[in-house]
C-alpha cells in the first residue's frame, strides 16, 4: 500500500485535523514566537520554525485530547458496544485541534494587537485552564 493510498482511506476527520494543524495550530505559535522575539524569529529557518511551533502548540493539543476523549468516551455499555475506539480518538482529536486553534488565536490576537507577552501567554493560559475546568466537571458529571 502506497501513502497516497493509505491517505485515501483515512477518515474525514483526521484529514481535516491534520490540515487544521498544519495550517491554523502551528502559524499562530510561529506568530507567538514572532510577536515574542522577532529577532529569533527572523533567526530561524523552516525546519527549526515547525519544530518550535509544533513545541508550544502539541501540548494543548494531547492535554486537550485527553480530556476530550474522556467527555466522549460512553460510560454506558450499550453505547460503549457501538461506537468504536477510533471513532472515539478521530472526534476528540478534531475538537481538541479546533479549541486549540481557538485559544491560540485568543492569545495571537491580543500580542498582535501589542499587548505584552505576559497578558497574552495569561490569557492563553486562563483559556486553557478554564477548557480544562469544564472539560473535567462534564466528565465527572458523565460518569456520575
Amino acid at each position: 500500500m502506497t501513502l497516497i493510498e493509505y491517505f485515501k482511506d483515512v477518515s474525514i476527520n483526521w484529514k481535516i485535523s491534520i490540515f487544521v494543524i498544519v495550517f491554523g495550530t502551528w502559524p499562530l505559535a510561529g506568530v507567538l514566537i514572532l510577536t515574542a522575539d522577532p529577532d529569533f524569529f527572523v533567526s530561524l529557518d523552516t525546519v527549526k520554525l515547525v519544530l518550535v511551533s509544533s513545541a508550544i502548540a502539541t501540548p494543548f493539543l494531547l492535554v486537550n485530547a485527553a480530556l476530550l476523549s474522556l467527555f466522549l468516551n460512553p460510560s454506558s455499555p450499550e453505547l460503549k458496544a457501538s461506537r468504536a475506539n477510533i471513532d472515539v480518538l478521530s472526534s476528540s482529536v478534531m475538537m481538541s485541534t479546533f479549541i486549540t486553534t481557538i485559544i491560540l488565536s485568543v492569545g495571537a490576537l491580543f500580542a498582535l494587537l501589542g499587548a505584552r507577552q505576559l497578558y497574552s501567554i495569561s490569557i492563553i493560559g486562563i483559556l486553557e485552564f478554564l477548557f480544562i475546568l469544564v472539560a473535567g466537571i462534564s466528565a465527572y458529571r458523565e460518569r456520575s
